[in-house]
């Protein structure tokens, strides 16, 4: 499986399963009720490119997900997150995963 697309349904978590799928380059999920982004088992997923989470109810974007630079597409815009502001969300995939990057804290950085 290369790819899943739950779009407005009500999944309120990306489901475990998916986790255990290495072949999993894209995530459509927006349009749901997901609450969390789960940082740790998504990094299993090291083809994931896409990952859009668009229209959910998340409240917190882990600070983490920026180590996940082989995404290539990333969709959060409409959660209820208020970090990052929308106008780092217009910058695009890139300054996205480098601000979450940046606020890594150190004792917490794995490069």
């Amino acid at each position: 499986m290369r790819s899943f697309f739950p779009r407005s349904s009500w999944l309120t978590a990306i489901p475990e399963v998916l986790y255990s799928v290495p072949s999993l380059e894209i995530i459509l999920a927006s349009d749901n009720q997901i609450t969390e982004i789960q940082v740790e088992p998504l990094r299993k997923l090291t083809r994931l490119a896409t990952l859009d989470l668009r229209n959910n109810s998340i409240a917190h974007v882990p600070a983490k997900l920026g180590y996940m630079e082989q995404l290539r597409s990333l969709g959060l815009e409409g959660n209820l997150f208020k970090q990052p502001r929308p106008a780092i969300l217009a910058q695009g995939t890139a300054s996205i995963l480098q601000y979450l990057k940046d606020r890594v804290p150190m004792s917490e950085r794995t490069e």
